[in-house]
């Protein structure tokens, strides 16, 4: 434990020296915008046209977190599906905090969405989504045992967990980063043995960010 809070501060103090020099929309990981795989798959949702659904049910009054949601584009844009009732941002960042505030309230769903300074490793609500973009490959591999226990216990049994796994790239060193390269392989053997089925996976059609190595959609369902 005394080595994960060490870790998690240097982790923290290096991403809040990014965003209060003064980070942008578009700079460095901000994609400027909802990843395109996220924004189709909450396109066909709405459209009752996703199968299986966001979150894998099309039960009302889901919630969704985003963990290291940056600007908050994906927390907007789910915070707009009818079906969830809350979609919550987590940042180690209070600089990002403030910026997805301010995003949030610039979309007009501060009513349903909400961002939290919080560690995630020790956060304890269930969520029916949970959507890991640039999360899983920002954070040092030898964390990457203790992420997979906590979507084990974040996301509520029967829930998904909706991954951009990016970037993918077998040519390059994994424990160079971030953003440190996974691969299919990797990921199954952190969340198979943890729970979770694969329910789909395959090549997005478009990358939100200009970095080296392709990315795929990946859908996991935690076992009831």
């Amino acid at each position: 434990m005394e080595a994960h809070q060490r870790t998690s501060s240097s982790e923290a103090a290096r991403w809040e020296g990014m965003w209060s020099a003064g980070l942008k929309p578009g700079d460095a990981f901000d994609a400027a915008r909802v990843e395109p795989a996220l924004a189709s798959a909450i396109a066909l949702d709405d459209a009752s046209k996703l199968d299986p659904p966001l979150g894998m049910s099309r039960a009302s009054e889901m919630t969704a977190l985003v963990p290291g949601c940056g600007r908050g584009y994906a927390v907007a844009a789910l915070a707009k599906l009818d079906r969830f009732k809350h979609a919550t941002g987590l940042e180690i960042s209070s600089t990002a905090q403030k910026a997805c505030e301010d995003y949030l309230k610039q979309e007009g769903v501060q009513s349903k969405a909400s961002v939290v300074v919080a560690d995630f490793f020790t956060h304890e609500t269930q969520y029916n989504l949970v959507y890991d973009c640039t999360f899983l490959c920002a954070i040092p591999p030898s964390m990457r045992e203790s992420w997979a226990d906590q979507m084990s216990k974040i996301v509520a049994p029967g829930g998904e967990l909706f991954q951009i796994v990016f970037p993918i790239n077998e040519s390059r060193d994994a424990n160079v980063g971030p953003p440190f390269a996974l691969s299919k392989s990797l990921v199954e053997g952190l969340l198979v043995p943890r729970g979770f089925t694969l329910v789909s996976y395959g090549a997005s059609e478009q990358a939100a960010r200009k970095a080296p190595g392709a990315e795929a959609v990946a859908r996991w369902r935690r076992h009831e």
